[in-house]
C-alpha cells in the first residue's frame, strides 16, 4: 500500500506503520492473536472515513451519490454513521452472505414459476423460459404484464425482505415493458411496484439499458460525451486531429502492428483483437452447449446445427451479429477430437488432423453417418479395409493417423494452442498471420537489435533509423511539413569558418560522396575497416591501379613522392620513389607525383586508375 494513502480517522497512514513497525509490531501481533484466540476486537478498529462521490453532474438525491472509503480526507466532517441493517460494505464475508441470499431468491422464483404464479419469457421455440437473471448485485425478473403476476412479484419481495433483511430499493429499480403493452397497464403496474418505467435515457453501468438494431441510436451516448468534452464542433475537432495525426505520421499503423521480429513494434490492431475476443464467445457457444446462453442462441439461430454452421438469420440482435464476425476464425481453429466418434459427422464436421480438417471424399455411404461406423469397437482401432474402400488416399492416411480412445467423449479442441484450449492471444496471432500472407519478409536480424543491452529510448532510435522513419527533413518534406531545405548545421558552420577551412570541408564531403558512389555503383573505391582506417581496394580485372603518396621534409627543404602499381589480382607490377630539393606546398607535391604516375602509365601502356 502506498505510504500516503488511506489514512484512518486517527490520522495514521500506512507510512506510519511501515516506518515504526519495529516499535509497534508487538502490539499489533497481540491484537491479532487476541482476536483469533478470544474472538475479541475493539469497536473502533473498523472505523473509517466515508466520502460521497457524485455519479451525476448535479446530484439531487442519495441515489445520485456513491459512498466510498476516503483515502485523502478533504471536506467537512458530518459525524459517524451507524449501520442498522444489511451487509456492511467491505465486510470480508459480505460477498458470501450475499450469494446465500441470492440463492434463496432464485429458489423462491423457481417455486413461483412451478406454481404458475410467474410466466417467464421465451425468445424462440425450444428455448428455455427465463424468470430471472443475476448479474453481480443486480437482479432481472421476467413475468407477464398482468396485475395478478405483479401481485405475486410484490409478495415475493416481501418474503425475501423478511428472510434476508434485504429491502428492495425502489429508487434504483425500473420496469421494462414490451412494445405491445397497453399504456394503462404500464401505469398501473408502475404504481403497484412503485418503480419507474425505463425510458430511452436510462443507462446501466454507463451504457444504454436496451440495445436495438439502430447503431446511431444505440451509440448516441458516445456522441453526447464527445459533445460535453469538445463542444458543439466536436466533429470538426476530431477530424482535424485525425488528419494531422495521419499527415505527420512517418509510418503506417499496419507496420507498427507487425511483430517485433519482423520490424514492427508489436502493437495490436483493435479490429483483429476485437474479433479474437468475440471468438471466445463463439468458442463458448460451441463447447459449453449446456449453458443457458448456448441453449438460447441455439434455439434462436441454429436449432439444427452448431455455431460453425449457424447463419446470421433474419432480424438478428446486435450481439449475435457481432459474434458472427468471429465465425470464420472459429472455423479455422476449431477441430473435433475423436473419442467415441458417435457425435462427429463424417462429412460436415472438421475432425481430420490437417490444415483442412474436412473430408474430401464424396460417397453416398457417408451421408448422415458418424465416424464411429469406421471403427472396430472390439480392437479399439480403425477399420482399415473399410476406410481404404471408401475414402481417397489423402483422407485414408489422415484417418488412420488418429489415435483412438473409446473411453472418452468427443470434444472440441483449438488447433492453434498445444493444450487445445481457446486463447485470445493465439486467436489474434492466427488472424495476424492469415491477413499478412502476402507480406515480404526481410532478412534483417531484429532480435539482435531488441536484445541489445542499451536503454529503450536508444532502441527506439535505432529502430526508427533502420525503418527510415526518423523525422529528417526529407521525410518531413514528403509529409508536407513546412521546413527549410538547407541543413542548419552546415549553414551555421559555413558562416563561422574561414574561406580555406570551408574549401577543405567541402572537398572532404565531395570525396566521401564520390567514393561512396564508386563503391556502390562501380564496385571500386576506398573502403574503411571497422576501426575507421582506409583500406586498399584492388582494381577491376584487366586494370592497373597506381597509388601515389607524397611527403615534405621542411627541415631539409626536400619533398619525396612514391608510387606503386598493382593489377586486378593485387600483385605488384612496379614501384618507384624519388626525392627532390625544394620547398613547395603539399598540393604541389601531390600534383608532381600524379604527373610522374601519368608518365609511367603512358610509357608502359597501362589501363590505369589512380588514387
Amino acid at each position: 500500500m502506498h505510504p500516503d494513502r488511506s489514512p484512518g480517522p486517527d490520522g495514521f497512514s500506512p507510512g506510519f506503520y511501515q516506518k515504526f513497525w519495529s516499535i509497534i509490531f508487538v502490539d499489533m501481533l497481540n491484537l491479532v492473536q487476541d482476536f483469533f484466540s478470544q474472538g475479541r476486537l475493539e469497536n473502533e478498529i473498523g472505523n473509517t472515513n466515508i466520502a460521497l462521490i457524485s455519479k451525476v453532474k448535479n446530484p439531487a438525491t442519495m441515489r445520485d451519490l456513491r459512498p466510498t472509503v476516503q483515502c485523502d480526507l478533504q471536506g467537512r466532517n458530518f459525524g459517524s454513521i451507524t449501520l442498522t441493517r444489511g451487509l456492511r460494505h467491505g465486510d470480508p464475508i459480505s460477498s458470501y452472505l450475499f450469494l446465500i441470499c441470492m440463492e434463496g431468491l432464485s429458489i423462491l422464483l423457481q417455486e413461483y414459476e412451478r406454481r404458475n404464479y410467474l410466466t417467464g419469457i421465451q425468445v424462440a421455440r425450444g428455448a428455455p423460459r427465463l424468470t430471472h437473471m443475476f448479474f453481480a448485485d443486480d437482479t432481472y425478473i421476467y413475468c407477464k404484464a398482468q396485475v395478478d403476476q405483479t401481485n405475486h412479484v410484490i409478495e415475493l419481495f416481501k418474503i425475501f425482505d423478511c428472510a434476508s433483511c434485504q429491502k428492495i430499493n425502489a429508487d434504483k429499480s425500473y420496469v421494462f415493458f414490451s412494445r405491445n403493452t397497453d399504456p394503462e397497464v404500464k401505469n398501473v403496474i408502475c404504481i403497484m411496484l412503485q418503480f419507474k418505467e425505463v425510458d430511452s435515457n436510462t443507462k446501466y453501468l454507463g451504457l444504454p439499458n436496451t440495445l436495438g438494431s439502430n447503431k446511431n441510436v444505440m451509440l448516441s451516448y458516445l456522441r453526447e460525451r464527445l459533445k460535453d468534452r469538445y463542444g458543439e464542433d466536436y466533429e470538426f475537432v476530431l477530424v482535424e486531429r485525425v488528419y494531422n495525426g495521419y499527415r505527420y505520421s512517418l509510418l503506417r499503423w499496419d507496420s507498427m502492428c507487425e511483430r517485433k521480429s519482423a520490424g514492427g513494434f508489436g502493437f495490436r490492431k483493435l479490429q483483429s483483437f476485437n474479433i479474437a475476443l468475440l471468438g471466445k464467445q463463439g468458442w463458448r457457444l460451441l463447447t459449453n452447449t449446456d449453458s443457458l446462453v448456448s441453449e438460447i442462441y441455439k434455439a434462436r439461430y441454429y436449432p439444427e446445427g452448431s455455431f460453425l454452421t449457424a447463419k446470421t438469420g433474419g432480424n438478428p440482435s446486435y450481439i449475435w451479429r457481432s459474434i458472427m464476425e468471429a465465425q470464420v476464425l472459429s472455423k479455422q481453429g476449431a477441430v473435433r477430437q475423436v473419442g467415441t466418434g458417435s457425435t462427429i459427422n463424417i462429412l460436415n464436421d472438421p475432425w481430420l488432423p490437417d490444415k483442412d480438417p474436412y473430408v474430401h471424399t464424396v460417397h453416398k455411404a457417408l451421408n448422415h453417418n458418424t465416424s464411429n461406423v469406421l471403427m472396430n469397437s472390439e480392437s479399439n482401432s480403425w477399420d482399415t479395409d473399410l476406410a481404404r474402400d471408401i475414402f481417397v488416399e489423402r483422407d485414408v492416411n489422415l484417418i488412420l493417423s488418429i489415435p483412438l480412445n473409446n473411453a472418452v467423449a468427443d470434444t472440441w479442441y483449438w488447433r492453434f494452442e498445444k493444450l487445445g484450449h481457446y486463447s485470445v492471444k493465439s486467436a489474434y496471432i492466427a488472424i495476424r498471420d492469415y491477413t499478412c500472407t502476402n507480406r515480404v519478409e526481410d532478412n534483417f536480424n531484429w532480435k539482435q537489435v531488441w536484445d541489445l543491452q542499451i536503454p529503450l529510448k536508444v532502441k527506439n532510435f535505432i529502430w526508427r533509423a533502420i525503418t527510415n522513419v526518423l523525422p529528417t527533413k526529407d521525410q518531413l518534406l514528403i509529409k508536407r511539413v513546412p521546413v527549410l531545405v538547407m541543413c542548419p548545421w552546415f549553414a551555421n558552420t559555413v558562416q563561422s569558418l574561414e574561406k580555406k577551412a570551408i574549401e577543405e570541408m567541402i572537398m572532404v564531403c565531395w570525396e566521401i560522396w564520390k567514393n561512396r558512389n564508386a563503391i556502390i555503383w562501380k564496385q571500386y573505391g576506398s573502403e574503411f575497416s571497422e576501426d575507421g582506417l582506409e583500406q586498399w581496394v584492388r582494381p577491376l580485372d584487366g586494370m592497373i591501379k597506381i597509388n601515389v603518396d607524397t611527403t615534405i621534409f621542411e627541415d631539409t627543404s626536400k619533398y619525396c613522392y612514391s608510387m606503386i602499381a598493382r593489377d586486378g589480382a593485387g600483385e605488384l607490377v612496379t614501384a618507384t620513389a624519388k626525392c627532390r630539393s625544394g620547398t613547395i606546398v603539399p598540393e604541389m607535391a601531390k600534383a608532381i607525383g600524379i604527373k610522374e604516375a601519368v608518365k609511367l602509365d603512358k610509357t608502359r601502356g597501362y589501363s590505369t586508375s589512380y588514387s
